[in-house]
């Protein structure tokens, strides 16, 4: 998934967000204790975490 997302732009940052809430990711980054701002590294991806 991540290999084809160009996080700085806009359509691709909201696809791959999009993806993470759908995957289950952001409610498990959020059980981990992920605070809005908090860097967030997923494979050679890194971001910041918006809730």
């Amino acid at each position: 998934m991540s290999k084809n997302v160009v996080i700085s732009d806009v359509d691709s940052n909201r696809y791959f967000q999009k993806k993470l809430i759908e995957r289950g990711i952001i409610d498990d980054l959020r059980r981990r204790g992920a605070k809005e701002g908090d860097t967030v590294e997923i494979g050679d991806i890194e971001f910041e975490f918006v809730d």
